[in-house]
């Protein structure tokens, strides 16, 4: 039996929220998260142990890069982080610090569901 990937989300956006759980829930198990703070994401990710955190960059009480600068002290957990700043040098700034990927918004569910099968090491962490 082949067991689902976990993909936890993270994200202020409700409607993010339900259309990435519509568009992955079939392939992926999604874990939602209300943003409550670091130390309630932290236990989050010790007992669900996604493979993948997507993470939205604009949150309510804490932005999503310091989120992720303190994310990478705990886990090395993939996060792609979802951002209207587009490319160039916000792009770059996500990247180098912490994030693993980086998807501009509007996006389809095509460009994220590539972005989650070409994440390195997800396939090996999925048992047939």
């Amino acid at each position: 039996m082949k067991t689902k990937a976990k993909i936890l989300v993270v994200s202020r956006d409700i409607e993010m929220v339900e259309f990435l759980q519509r568009e992955l829930n079939g392939e992926y198990e999604v874990i939602n998260t209300h943003h409550n703070g670091i130390p309630q994401l932290i236990e989050l990710v010790n007992i669900e142990e996604p493979e993948i955190i997507i993470m939205d960059i604009i949150m309510p009480s804490e932005a999503g890069i310091e989120m992720c600068i303190e994310m990478r002290q705990f886990t090395q957990t993939p996060i792609i982080m979802l951002t209207t700043w587009g490319a160039g040098s916000g792009m770059v700034k996500g990247l180098d610090l912490g994030s693993t990927e980086h998807l501009s918004e509007p996006f389809g569910s095509d460009e994220i569901k590539k972005q989650i099968k070409d994440m390195p090491g997800l396939m090996s962490k999925i048992s047939s």
